[in-house]
Order: C-alpha cells, then sequence, then structure tokens
C-alpha cells in the first residue's frame, strides 16, 4: 500500500483507482475524468478547472513508474521534489492533447505543442448547427454547410513571410523557437519552457511580413464542406470532421468542425427516443362500431383497424416504423394514441339520434379500467 505522507495529495483517490491499477486502468480513468472536466465543458466553472488540473497532476505522476515508484514510497521531500520531479511545470492542457486527443480525436480547442521543439499552435475548432428533418434523420442524409474559417494565406503559403524577405536565425533561441525561464523558490527551483519573446516563437527573424496576412499565416474564406450524418442520429448528436476548423498560426496544424445535428420540429409526429408518437382522432361512431383509418409513416400510410369500443388513449403500435437505431440493427416503433372527439356542433338529425341513444343508455357510465389507465401512463412516461 503507498506510503503517502500526511498533507500531500492522494492521487489515486483523485483518480478513482486503487493502488494496484495498471497503467491503461489509470489512463482510463484519466481519460474519462479529464472530459467530464474539462474547461471547455464547463466555461465559468473554477472547481472544473481546478480539477482538471488536479487529476493531470495525479495522472502526471501515477502514469510514469518512476515517479509512482517514489510517490508510493514516502512522496515528494521538500519543495525543490515537488517541482522537479512531481508535477510543476507540467500543461495540463498538454496532458490532455496527448492522452486524451491522441485517443480519440476527442474535440476542444486550441492549443499549443512542443514536440518539435519550435512552438506549433493547433488552430481553433469552429461549431455549427446543421438542422434536420425526421425524414432525413430515418434515412440518413449527406448536407452542405457553408463555414467561415481561417485557411491559409495563399500569398505566403502560411508562413507568414513573403518570398523575398531575408530570414535570419534568432540568436536568444537559436532557432528552436523555445527559451528556458528558472522560477528560484526559497527550497529550489523551477525550469519552465516558454515562447522565445524575440522571435514569437518562429525560430527565424524575417526582415518584413507578408502584407496580405500581417504576418500570421492566414486568410479568412468560405468554405462548403460535405457532412454525412448516419441514420438515427438526435439533437445533440454532433459529427467531427478533421482538418476543417481555423488553421494554426504560421503553418500550425488545423482545429476540426464539430457539426451539431438540431431536429427540426414534425408536423405529425413527436420523437421519443428511437419510437414516434402520432395522435389520430376519431369521431364517436368509429370508436363505438369499429372502424379502418389511414395513419402516415415516414414513408408511406398505413392502414390502422380500430376495434369496437375503442377509448380515448388506446394505444396501437407499428413494429419497426419509428427510427433506426443508430448503434445497432433495427428501428423504434410508430405508436399511435386515438382520441375520441366529441361534437360540438350537430345536425337535427345527429341531436336527435344521440336524444335516442341518451334515452337507451340513461345515466349508466361505464368504470374506466385500471388497464386503460396504466396505457395513458405509459404513453405520456408518467
Amino acid at each position: 500500500m503507498p506510503n503517502i505522507p500526511r498533507g500531500q495529495k492522494d492521487y489515486y483517490y483523485i483518480l478513482g483507482v486503487d493502488e494496484n491499477a495498471t497503467v491503461d486502468e489509470i489512463k482510463r480513468a484519466y481519460r474519462k475524468l479529464a472530459m467530464e472536466h474539462h474547461p471547455d465543458r464547463n466555461p465559468g466553472n473554477p472547481d472544473s478547472e481546478q480539477k482538471f488540473k488536479e487529476i493531470a497532476e495525479a495522472y502526471a505522476v501515477l502514469s510514469d513508474p518512476q515517479k509512482r515508484n517514489r510517490y508510493d514510497h514516502g512522496g515528494f521531500s521538500n519543495l525543490e521534489d515537488m517541482f522537479g520531479f512531481g508535477f510543476g511545470g507540467t500543461d495540463p492542457f498538454e496532458i490532455f492533447r496527448s492522452v486524451v486527443e491522441g485517443f480519440s480525436g476527442f474535440p476542444f480547442g486550441g492549443g499549443e505543442s512542443y514536440s518539435t521543439g519550435k512552438r506549433v499552435t493547433r488552430g481553433n475548432d469552429l461549431k455549427a448547427s446543421v438542422e434536420l428533418t425526421l425524414e432525413e434523420i430515418s434515412e440518413g442524409v449527406e448536407k452542405t454547410l457553408k463555414v467561415k474559417r481561417q485557411d491559409r494565406c495563399d500569398e505566403c503559403k502560411g508562413s507568414g513571410i513573403p518570398p523575398d524577405a531575408e530570414v535570419k536565425v534568432c540568436e536568444t533561441c537559436k532557432g528552436r523557437g523555445q527559451v528556458k525561464k528558472v522560477s528560484e523558490f526559497l527550497l529550489g527551483h523551477s525550469i519552465r519552457i516558454i515562447t522565445c519573446p524575440d522571435c514569437g516563437g518562429r525560430g527565424k527573424i524575417p526582415s518584413d511580413f507578408c502584407k496580405k496576412c500581417r504576418g500570421s499565416g492566414r486568410q479568412k474564406i468560405e468554405d462548403e464542406i460535405k457532412i454525412k450524418f448516419p441514420a438515427g442520429v438526435k439533437e445533440g448528436n454532433y459529427v467531427v470532421v478533421d482538418g476543417k476548423g481555423d488553421v494554426g498560426p504560421q503553418n500550425g496544424p488545423p482545429g476540426v468542425l464539430i457539426a451539431f445535428v438540431k431536429e427540426k420540429k414534425h408536423p405529425h409526429f413527436v420523437r421519443r427516443e428511437d419510437n414516434l408518437l402520432y395522435q389520430k382522432s376519431i369521431n364517436f361512431s368509429q370508436a363505438a362500431l369499429g372502424t379502418k383509418v389511414k395513419v402516415p409513416t415516414l414513408n408511406s400510410d398505413k392502414e390502422l383497424k380500430i376495434p369496437p369500443g375503442t377509448q380515448t388513449g388506446d394505444i396501437f403500435k407499428f413494429k419497426n416504423d419509428g427510427i433506426p437505431h443508430v448503434n445497432s440493427g433495427g428501428r423504434g416503433d410508430l405508436i399511435v394514441r386515438v382520441t375520441v372527439i366529441t361534437p360540438t356542433k350537430l345536425t337535427k338529425e345527429e341531436k336527435k339520434l344521440f336524444e335516442n341513444l341518451k334515452e337507451l343508455q340513461g345515466d349508466k357510465v361505464p368504470e374506466i379500467e385500471d388497464d386503460y389507465l396504466k396505457k395513458i401512463r405509459d404513453f405520456f412516461g408518467i
């Protein structure tokens, strides 16, 4: 069992794993918590932001065998240990990008990568809302979106530097685009890698910048992007299109386009999960004597047999006439609820017939059966 000193954080508890957890189990726990507490998902929530940093700190230690062994046998002995050996100086967003985005392409904003030595700024992710009808959702559809985004400048090819400019290697960072910054503390120091203040991370200093993009390497364009939505998607689902967000400055990699599904209100149907609900009105005589009526589906009309004695709230079901299951085979159902309409205006002949019926029936009213009430509750989900 780990020997965690008093006052030091319990990294196993923070990630929700036990002390015998494998590296894969630690990574899975981190992914789940990181996506839940990412600041982009919790804007303006300082508690989530702090939690995001805390779980990154825990992962930085427990995912490294050497650091984990040191932590399990007494942890960090002083401030220098904490900054030099533990989490200090580690960017929680860098950990997120390497673990979560590298694993699943999970979409979050731009950021910086230091794997190549020079600063590479990823472009921003873009979001769009695409309205789909239930008919389109039922079959799957391809939509073309017009998106305004930052693309590479066609004048300087994304470098931000005109072809005829003289370029010198930055003396401050020796072409790396980064420099070390040392912060002194009472019991030690920390070392951080920061963007070179002289060249802005380019690693080189040009004699001039591109006039068209003013050195950013980017220009605004309107792009037409085709996006395929599979059958069965619902409100809030999204499709991620790689490389169709903003490109990063100075040939930085592009972000993604995230296209969210918005369901258009249907004139006949209400969707509940993958089932479709439809309200069918009939008159007194149809309810009492029984009849056959037409009921619409998303593709055609179907015939529904109304048995004699049908009541308001009776439910009928057409199997597999609903929305396809997006992650498996099969479809939902079309559920029809019947409403018996009481006439508000009667002809003389209709009024006479109802008066005769009233004399025959008297004041006798049948009791509502429990099974009927259950149908009503099931239909409305109460």
